[in-house]
């Protein structure tokens, strides 16, 4: 009886394990995913904000005239947003 006992409280603790082993292999697996998305959002943040930029100076361009603004200072403007 005592040795049935112990048998099937052994398998229950490597059953423990065993969750315990993949639920930290999932974990693992999520905070990498986690990481490369957070990544890609950043990524994408700073090119929304560049277009955003662009699309102001575009539709300041468009109300005031193109001889209004020096092309020169346009592409001073665009190339200083994109090195951001």
């Amino acid at each position: 009886m005592r040795h049935v006992k112990v048998k099937r409280l052994e398998s229950l603790l490597n059953k423990c394990k065993e969750t315990i082993r993949i639920n930290k292999e999932k974990v693992q697996q999520l905070t990498t995913e986690t990481e490369t998305t957070r990544k890609q959002l950043q990524l994408k943040t700073k090119e929304f904000d560049s277009l955003q930029v662009h699309g102001v100076l575009f539709l300041y361009a468009a109300c005031v005239g193109k001889a209004r603004i020096p092309l020169g200072l346009i592409r001073q403007v665009v190339s200083c947003t994109d090195e951001m």
